[in-house]
């Protein structure tokens, strides 16, 4: 018997898990012990000998005479009775009791609809006093729980402990970078009339988004695309104060005209790197050895500019190119790009390899995916940038730029690849040429949408699992719509809000190992603007696997505010 219970218990084992296991054997050993123990046994108290009763003698005298009779009647001369009064349950009436339990029924569910409303009034008063610490008109500076009121939000002073009260109070809107003032006491964004605007306002606006004043362009007036029902206006009258304190907010504007601000040129010194001095790329994470040292900018200055295309023009903003693209025909699998056609393209290098790509945003910052900067890679100083060459070898022969700090997106999830953003800022600003300039970063109210056509460039990979390649290509990419990205047989739901995604379907066009932090960029407007940075994706051209980018329209406050 105990030779099968093991045998059936060890192919138990095998089918089961080990939940299964543990009922199994429990019960067999709950069996087991019910059929042990000791043998049963009773005790019969009404047993007794019969010659007790025999032996014990009546006390006193017999009191009944000798002739009476021993025979015993056969039927008793008295007949006791059974009293039956409650032998059986007594039974309440069935009325009385149902209309008790209703009432108690009734009762128990009215406290608990009492009891529910309490607790959501409750809730409701914690989650309002969580997430509104600040009552009334008060508005908080950021997480610090201090609570200023809306005259001292933009008005020049710094009251917040961080200084979060001017950091945000003037935006640039739409592709024509139309100026906006933030209102706190309407909590809402009003473009800049023009009247009385001049450069000087233009600079302070620029240098409060975080760009340098070196590299402030130019402010004019421009006819609003839409109408606009309130303005804020300039008080000329005020005198010398801060810019905030002589806006003001008005249902109408003089000229018709509002603010339009441009706030990367091409800086206070126009010089021009030479074409083998500095370059761009993408790559994979190969350390090597060499260690380049800082490339002195050249002082030449830089040639004037040929009109060619929609993406040519004579001056040194953001967003244009020196080289046309054919914004109609798809390239299949990607070209080889022309020096100047891709000018805010950096290739980003540790230890002499290629490791990721990079977008030139201004003359000293660097957008890359925060991917790159993981871990060991964190170091600035590791890192050189290569800016206006297209050849990887030729960046062997040259020095790049240092690299003084990295930031990465505090959001940042490696898993996820949620936030998958940094900034990289250069000890040594660069200096715009024909074949270095900075992308436009998007602005609020840009919309991109599905089947949009975009362009990725970089030095990755020409097929999965191979070298990087030694020349800058470029390749047309449609946007995805995220809904259809995140369907079951794509992607499943991995796509976030920080994310984007580009490519085709049926695969055979994409981005590939290297290209990691490069730029997805798109044409509106006669400008390049940066839509996203190269982030992940499953294989290299799969059918139903297209390139996943960081949505750059989510990370533009973040960019800015640590520009500042």
């Amino acid at each position: 018997m105990i030779a099968v219970v093991a045998v059936t218990y060890t192919y138990q084992r095998s089918r089961f898990t080990s939940k299964h296991l543990n009922c199994f054997g429990t019960a067999d050993k709950g069996k087991m012990t019910s059929t042990a123990g000791p043998s049963p046994y009773y005790e019969n108290h009404g047993f007794q000998p019969e010659n007790v009763s025999s032996a014990r003698q009546p006390v006193g005298a017999n009191p009944y005479p000798e002739n009476f009779s021993t025979n015993a009647p056969s039927v008793p001369s008295y007949v006791p009775t059974v009293s039956t009064y409650q032998s059986s349950r007594p039974v309440a009436d069935s009325t009385g009791r149902t209309c008790a339990l209703s009432v108690k029924k009734t009762i128990v569910i009215l406290l608990s609809i009492l009891l529910v409303i309490c607790c959501a009034v409750a809730a409701f008063f914690i989650w309002y006093f969580v997430e509104n610490r600040c009552l009334g008109s008060l508005i908080e500076c950021g997480s610090s729980g201090v609570c200023m009121p809306p005259s001292q939000w933009c008005d020049g002073v710094s009251d917040c402990p961080n200084g979060e009260d001017e950091t945000r109070c003037v935006r640039l809107f739409g592709p024509n970078f139309i100026l906006e003032v933030y209102s706190p006491v309407s909590k809402s964004w009003y473009p800049v009339c023009q009247d009385g605007w001049n450069d000087n306002y233009g600079k302070i606006a620029c240098q409060d988004m975080g760009y340098s004043v070196d590299t402030y362009y130019y402010s004019r007036g421009v006819a609003p695309e839409v109408s606009f029902k309130s303005y804020m206006k300039l008080n000329t009258s005020a005198g010398n104060i801060d810019l905030y304190k002589k806006l003001y907010s008005s249902d109408s504007c003089a000229s018709g005209n509002v603010v339009s601000l441009r706030c990367i040129g091409p800086g206070p010194e126009l010089q021009r790197i030479n074409a083998s001095s500095a370059g761009v790329g993408h790559g994979l994470r190969s350390p090597l050895l060499a260690k380049p040292e800082l490339q002195k900018p050249s002082s030449r200055p830089a040639p004037s500019l040929t009109n060619a295309c929609v993406c040519v023009t004579d001056s040194l903003e953001c967003g244009l190119s020196t080289k046309s693209v054919n914004v109609m025909n798809r390239i299949v699998g990607g070209s080889g790009a022309a020096l100047g056609q891709w000018p805010w393209q950096v290739s980003l290098h540790v230890q002499g390899t290629h490791v990721c790509g990079g977008s030139i945003i201004t003359h000293q910052w660097i957008v890359t995916a925060a991917h790159c900067v993981e871990g060991q890679f964190a170091n600035p100083y590791i890192w050189r940038v290569y800016a206006g060459i297209l050849n990887q070898n030729e960046m062997l022969l040259r020095n790049g730029y240092r690299v003084q700090q990295i930031i990465s997106h505090p959001d940042y999830d490696t898993d996820s690849k949620d936030n998958d953003v940094a900034l990289m800022k250069l000890e040594t600003p660069l200096s715009f040429t024909d074949t270095v300039r900075p992308i436009c970063l998007p602005n609020p109210g840009m919309m991109f949408q599905p089947d949009q056509q975009c362009w990725i460039s970089g030095w990755g990979a020409e097929y999965q699992g191979g070298k990087t390649s030694n020349n800058l290509n470029y390749v047309m990419v449609p946007l995805i719509e995220r809904s259809r990205c995140n369907s079951v047989y794509i992607y499943n739901g991995m796509i976030l809000p920080t994310m984007i995604c580009a490519g085709y379907l049926r695969g055979g066009i994409d981005s590939c190992q290297g290209d990691s932090g490069g730029p997805l960029v798109t044409n509106k407007n006669s400008l390049w603007w940066l839509v996203g940075d190269t982030s992940w994706g499953t294989g290299c051209a799969s059918p139903n696997r297209p390139g996943v980018y960081g949505n750059m329209t989510v990370f533009t406050d973040w960019i800015y505010k640590n520009m500042q």
